[in-house]
């Protein structure tokens, strides 16, 4: 086929994370970057690092090969606002990356958005805000399954990934897969200690379509990072049993349940709904081992975030110049760490818990506009924050007065 026949049938990029909506890349006033699933498995992802590294405007803050935040124009962790399937991923980490806390094997997409993305994400996206999409139950009349398998010499990895969507016209069932066994590094010289982990993710997804315009849909997300060791965390030791110690987390959880339901408008002017409610669970193990003759651990911490949330959404095209967009999203997250220290000499194990009770709860409201007029495109938006924090007690001798906390900010 002639290229300028090619060019004629070339579909536009779209992108859901700008915008709240589906949209053209070309018609959208941000800086926005579109990974899609074909360069996802062409670069061989294991983790946001592998997909952002390089990109104008985005760089890594590594740890380790699993544990890499994202950096936007120099922004990072609670300056940047991580989602899946456009609910936050967002909690407290002591270590390692929290984008880590998803596979990239199960992803269909990354949409990135380069500058603040407050109106539709609330504080923290002042750096931006990055989504990975998972697969969608579909609605046709067959069975489809994807399946893809990656081995990488360096570290003698290997990597399998299989989706399957059974259907028929009113219910839709999907189930996928990856699991993940990598190896230590080998560098020129010898191979790099404590690179290797494991890591598995489940998905499932089954929807109900009431009607042309009405659907359910209920969620489920499981993923599990295993055996990860951070060598940018080690830190020297004045103890001479200790020398050093470094960072590792033997197991690392999330889980994510979500049920939702969705209108999708008909006619000239459709109005489009979409609501959720989600409870996203996360549990890690961070210890602290030592690297001298002691070889054990000296700190060990365990915690869990439970995220409980609610977002509604809609858009209208109200005129063919303007489409407006408006929505409501309340979320809680709970946080229960329990930390044990074993000092010098004799290094016998002593709770010495961060805090106790920890919450934070949040509640938002926007409208946005994205307005047309001919060449140009305007997106105006207004939101309203409120964010509350506390805790029941903070440090050792614990603190139990003055730990509340509440900002409101549009």
């Amino acid at each position: 086929m002639p290229r300028a026949a090619e060019n004629l049938h070339a579909l536009p990029t779209v992108n859901v994370t700008a915008k709240g909506h589906a949209a053209d890349v070309l018609a959208t006033p941000a800086a926005v970057i579109v990974v899609d699933q074909d360069e996802l498995l062409r670069r061989g992802t294991n983790n946001l690092g592998d997909v952002l590294r390089g990109r104008p405007g985005l760089a890594v803050a590594s740890d380790s090969p699993q544990g890499q935040n994202p950096v936007i124009r120099g922004l990072k962790k609670e300056r940047v606002v991580l989602l899946v399937d456009g609910m936050r991923l967002n909690s407290a980490q002591p270590a390692g990356a929290i984008g880590s806390m998803l596979s990239l094997g199960l992803a269909e997409r990354v949409e990135v958005v380069k500058g603040p993305a407050s109106v539709l994400y609330g504080t923290g996206a002042l750096g931006g805000a990055i989504n990975v999409l998972m697969p969608q139950a579909c609605f046709d009349d067959r069975v489809s399954l994807d399946a893809a398998a990656i081995f990488d010499s360096a570290s003698r990895g290997i990597r399998g990934t299989s989706v399957v969507n059974v259907a028929s016209p009113d219910h839709a069932l999907m189930l996928g897969a990856s699991l993940a066994r990598i190896g230590d590094y080998d560098a020129p010289d010898s191979r790099v200690a404590r690179t290797g982990y494991d890591s598995n993710a489940f998905i499932g997804q089954y929807r109900f379509r009431i009607d042309n315009v009405q659907q359910l849909r209920l969620s489920l997300q499981r993923h599990i990072d295993k055996d990860v060791w951070y060598p940018g965390s080690t830190r020297p030791h004045p103890h001479p049993q200790v020398v050093s110690t470094t960072l590792h987390s033997p197991e690392t959880e999330r889980r994510l349940f979500e049920f939702g339901y969705t209108w999708q408008g008909l006619g000239e002017r459709p109005l489009n709904f979409d609501a959720r409610v989600y409870r996203q669970e996360m549990k890690r193990q961070i210890f602290a081992r030592a690297n001298g003759p002691l070889a054990r651990n000296i700190t060990e911490g365990r915690v869990s975030f439970v995220t409980n949330g609610v977002d509604v959404k809609a858009d209208w095209l109200a005129h063919p110049a303007h489409l407006l967009s408006f929505g409501i999203d309340a979320w809680r997250m709970k946080a229960a760490p329990a930390r044990f220290i074993a000092n010098p000499p004799r290094f016998v194990f002593a709770r010495n818990d961060p805090f106790r009770d920890g919450r934070i709860e949040a509640l938002g409201f926007y409208l946005q506009n994205d307005m047309s007029f001919g060449k140009l495109n305007v997106l105006a938006g207004l939101r309203h924050d409120i964010v509350e924090g506390r805790a029941a007690a903070v440090g050792n001798p614990p603190q139990t007065t003055g730990l509340k906390r509440s900002d409101s900010e549009f």
